[in-house]
C-alpha cells in the first residue's frame, strides 16, 4: 500500500495540501477508515495519487475519488457537516504551497484570497463528496490565476 506522506500529498493536493504538522497528518487508522468508507477501486486510487502531476482542473472524476477526497477533508476537519472551515483549509493551502516559513510568508495574502474564493463560494453543495470537488477545482482553479504553483 501507498505510505502515508504520499496519500497526505493527494489529500490536499489542492489544495489540497501535504502538511508537515504531526497533528495534521492523517493517523493510518484514518486512512484505512476512509479507503473502507468509500471502498475506492484501486486503480481509481492510483489515479488520485497522480494528481500532483496532473495539470487538468477537474482532477476528482468520479464519485469513489470524491468521496475519498471528501472522507480524508472530513478527517482533517476542512469539511464540517457539509459545510468548509475557511480556517482549516487556508493552513492547509498554506502548507501545500510553502513548503518553507519563508515562503509561507511570502504567499499569505494569495493563499488567503484563494481560500476566501473558494470557501465563500455561492450555492456551495452541503453533499460532502460534491463538496469536496467543488472545493479541490476551485482551490486548483484560483491558485493557478495568482500564480501559485
Amino acid at each position: 500500500m501507498l505510505n502515508l506522506k504520499v496519500m497526505m500529498f493527494l489529500c490536499l493536493s489542492v489544495i489540497v495540501v501535504y502538511c508537515e504538522n504531526d497533528q495534521n497528518k492523517l493517523s493510518n487508522a484514518e486512512l484505512e477508515s476512509c479507503l473502507l468508507e468509500t471502498k475506492i477501486p484501486k486503480d481509481e486510487f492510483e489515479d488520485m495519487v497522480m494528481i500532483p502531476n496532473n495539470h487538468e482542473l477537474k482532477i476528482l472524476k468520479t464519485h469513489a475519488q470524491k468521496c475519498m477526497m471528501s472522507c480524508m477533508m472530513r478527517k482533517n476537519h476542512i469539511i464540517n457537516n457539509g459545510s468548509i472551515s475557511g480556517e482549516v483549509l487556508y493552513r492547509y493551502v498554506l502548507n501545500y504551497f510553502g513548503t518553507s516559513d519563508y515562503k509561507r510568508r511570502l504567499i499569505s495574502r494569495k493563499v488567503e484570497q484563494v481560500v476566501d474564493i473558494c470557501a465563500k463560494k455561492d450555492n456551495l453543495p452541503t453533499e460532502e463528496c460534491a463538496l469536496a470537488e467543488v472545493i479541490v477545482t476551485c482551490i486548483r482553479l484560483e491558485a493557478n490565476k495568482v500564480g501559485l504553483q
